[in-house]
């Protein structure tokens, strides 16, 4: 399990991931404030606190105000501190189902060989709100079978929290619950049933329906009604608990702003904005952070459902290769639906019956979410948005198959050598061995001697490079507090993660958040475009509020921590109203101050937003 994740850390300690910056920016700014603030500092401006994170990043920033600060050392430790909780939350709900040591299997393979590897690789809300989904589901599943409301409320208050963490782990909560609430209906006995004598060498029944010559477990009828009539009072605490959690929750995140009745401080403090195109505004902010040639152009089509666009195979979860989905469907032919046709016992039923609602809710989920919105952003992944989560129900499938071919040799055995002796007893322990042990150096990146890593099977984009990293924390040292940072790219929030000052091109990429947010966001890196195509012609266009300019030069290609604009490398040296402060990786790096005194400056509106007329942008 930590194999992959161990092989994907930079040896500089830099995590991954360009997005992780904002999410540590927020935990810095709640640990160095001691609590949630009313405001977050991004884009050059203040705007409200994001709490839609909320939980993530108070446990984050907490955990950072008990070591002293949240630190590259602490970030790579509280990575690899949720690999472990998420295998030890992925063994707890799949023990509901299987053995124990194909349990912790299915939560290898989960944590491992899944699509959730690649959130693991750096700190993430949504990991942190994985974990607490899979512990809200074993919650709930507990509280069904006990029927029990304390339990029930402590459900829907994780799973609260597990929402407010990140919303996107509610994608695999909802089907996964809806599967366990089904299979309590159908199976309503199969954790109390009492094996027969004979039952498999790991103490569990028979899945696969064989039976010793002690007899069979007798199954018990019972009437609909009177098996989901117990299940509707925890349900029902369930969902209440979960409102009132997201109420409260949500109102402790807002920093109080919205409580006291103040209005929000994005549209109170960036003021007046232009208007933005006609269109699609989520596509019209992408080309202004990474492609400027697409605005004005219509947005790509849906991408496919099951087919990832850069590898053109099947996509359904694990290493998104369609040879583990083969062997998948194999697997599932070969051993569980003939498995089924044997009388199988209540709990591998249940196991089954489990994973298939819950890989089917999936896929529906992944197509409601995806038709809901109409805008490139989040149409940009269509349901692939959601669909990786089929992993999880695909881990469990290869663990119950695993679980059912090892009982199926044992049963074998004993028919034909009979249920005594060494051997026979051997025989279960040793398929399970060989079968578990072939599943993950098959499936797991990195084992086996695969050659691919974890990178390549998910590839994980651009990074912060260490040049970068260190003209961060260089400015953080030599510039004043309050300065103002703008470079020539978007910066993803790093330059307030590392040099805990103001970037003007800097935070989160706002394609849902309030309308006058995002329009100010694509007004600044528009103006900055074209600022950085001619230093010296667009100088009105070079904001009163930026103190210092940080340009990425054309000798190297230092990575900003997001993107950065192909302009602006060779003539930002001939302009007037910058000074050179310092360069850095032998001049790939160039840091300028801006020099107020130097002229006079314009404050008309902006030439070349006035001149966008096919953006249809006022002045």
């Amino acid at each position: 399990m930590l194999a992959p994740q161990l092989e994907v850390a930079r040896s500089s300690g830099l995590p991954r991931h360009v997005t992780v910056w904002f999410y540590v920016d927020l935990v810095e700014d709640v640990a160095d404030k001691g609590g949630v603030p009313d405001a977050h500092r991004e884009w050059g401006a203040t705007h409200d606190f994001p709490s839609e994170y909320f939980v993530s990043t108070v446990h984050a920033a907490t955990s950072a105000e008990l070591a002293g600060g949240f630190d590259l050392e602490l970030l790579e430790r509280y990575r690899l501190a949720m690999v472990v909780c998420g295998l030890l939350a992925a063994f707890a709900v799949w023990r509901r189902f299987l053995p124990a040591w194909w349990a912790l299997v299915a939560g290898s393979l989960t944590i491992a060989a899944s699509h959730f590897a690649t959130r693991f690789v750096s700190y993430r809300p949504e990991t942190f709100g994985f974990v607490l989904a899979l512990w809200s589901t074993w919650l709930f599943d507990e509280a069904l079978e006990r029927r029990s409301k304390r339990w029930a409320a402590l459900a829907g208050v994780v799973s609260a929290s597990s929402f407010l963490a990140h919303a996107e782990a509610w994608f695999l909560t909802g089907p996964l619950w809806l599967g366990i609430l089904v299979a309590r209906v159908a199976f309503p006995d199969a954790r109390t049933e009492v094996p027969a004598e004979g039952g498999t060498e790991d103490g569990d029944e028979d899945p696969t329906g064989d039976r010793g010559e002690g007899g069979a477990t007798a199954p018990r009828r019972r009437r609909i009604g009177a098996v989901v009539r117990p299940l509707t009072r925890p349900v029902a605490v369930v969902a209440v608990a979960f409102v009132a959690s997201v109420v409260v929750l949500t109102l402790a995140g807002d920093g109080g702003s919205r409580v006291a009745g103040q209005a929000g401080l994005a549209e109170e403090r960036t003021g007046p904005v232009a208007p933005i195109p006609a269109g699609d505004p989520t596509w019209t902010l992408h080309g202004a952070l990474y492609r400027e040639a697409e605005i004005g152009t219509p947005p790509p089509e849906l991408r496919s459902i099951f087919v990832d666009k850069k590898a053109r195979e099947p996509f359904v979860g694990l290493r998104m290769q369609s040879r583990e989905a083969q062997l998948g469907v194999l697997l599932l032919l070969l051993f569980v639906l003939p498995a089924l046709r044997r009388r199988p016992s209540a709990r591998a039923a249940r196991a089954v019956l489990v994973i298939t609602i819950t890989a089917a809710g999936i896929v529906a989920v992944g197509m409601v979410f995806t038709f809901l919105y109409s805008t490139y952003v989040p149409q940009r992944l269509g349901p692939q948005r959601v669909i990786p989560t089929y992993g999880f129900p695909l881990a469990g499938l290869l663990a119950v198959a695993g679980w059912l071919a090892a009982t199926r040799l044992s049963a074998l055995w004993r028919r034909w050598k009979g249920p005594g002796g060494r051997v026979g007893r051997a025989v279960y322990p040793a398929a399970t061995a060989v079968l578990s042990v072939a599943l993950l150096l098959l499936l797991t990146p990195g084992l086996g001697g695969r050659t691919e890593r974890l990178e390549h099977v998910a590839p994980i984009g651009p990074n912060l490079s260490e040049t970068a990293h260190e003209a961060y924390e260089w400015i953080e040292e030599n510039t004043p507090p309050d300065s103002i940072v703008m470079a020539n790219g978007y910066t993803e929030g790093s330059i307030g993660a590392v040099s805990n000052r103001l970037g003007w091109l800097d935070g989160r990429a706002p394609y849902l958040g309030n309308e006058a947010f995002r329009a100010d966001s694509i007004r600044k890196l528009l103006d900055a475009r074209a600022y950085f195509r001619d230093p010296v012609a667009e100088r009105d266009l070079l904001p009163e509020e930026v103190d210092y300019v940080l340009v990425s030069t054309a000798r190297g290609s230092v990575d900003l921590g997001g993107s950065r604009f192909a302009e602006g490398r060779s003539q930002v040296s001939d302009s007037l109203d910058l000074r050179l402060v310092r360069s850095f990786g032998g001049d790939q790096l160039l840091l300028y101050e801006v020099t107020r005194g130097s002229r006079e400056r314009s404050r008309a509106p902006s030439r070349t937003m006035m001149q966008r007329a096919f953006l249809g942008v006022s002045p």
